[in-house]
């Protein structure tokens, strides 16, 4: 049913061992891809903007919610992606404690779950930050998905992986 999530090794090598930590002043990229290993899920990310007050949906991965806080500056990242197969419908599967990897083009950020929850799709306040530097995960969620899953996680890390100087 999922397919096998394996970390490359030079990847995990380059976050162990570069010895390079960004700073915020740093961080300017859209994601590109979001990793959450306890769901077996890999994910290409897309910036999605707003069109008649609601976000553009990827079809084919996530999306970056154009307006909110780009990974590693104090506030929230927004992700989100349809309740689909091999998307985000076994999101309400996370639980707290595990983690998912939010990378640009140049870094690589972990955070760790800290909360669920249901609400409404009209219920914005999950758009607010509730920890300094913090990723916000949703998806439709119910029999006929007229609820929204929420995941809340703080990030723990963060490395540039690419570094051109």
């Amino acid at each position: 049913m999922f397919k096998k999530f394996t970390i490359p090794l030079i990847i995990l090598f380059l976050f162990l061992f570069s010895g390079h930590a960004s700073y915020a002043s740093e961080f300017s990229e859209t994601p590109t891809e979001i990793i959450i290993p306890s769901l077996h899920l890999s994910l290409p990310v897309v910036a999605a903007k707003i069109t008649y007050e609601t976000w553009e949906v990827n079809e084919t991965g996530a999306s970056f919610g154009v307006g909110t806080i780009l990974p590693g500056l104090e506030g929230n990242t927004v992700i989100f992606a349809h309740a689909r197969e091999n998307l985000f419908v076994t999101l309400p599967d996370i639980n707290k404690g595990d983690y998912v990897h939010v990378f640009t083009n140049k870094d690589w950020f972990v955070y760790q779950v800290y909360e669920t929850k249901v609400v409404d799709p009209n219920d914005i306040t999950v758009l607010d930050s509730q920890k300094a530097h913090e990723l916000t995960l949703f998806t439709c969620f119910g029999s006929d998905y007229s609820k929204r899953y929420i995941v809340k996680a703080s990030m723990v890390t963060n490395t540039t992986v690419f570094d051109p100087n």
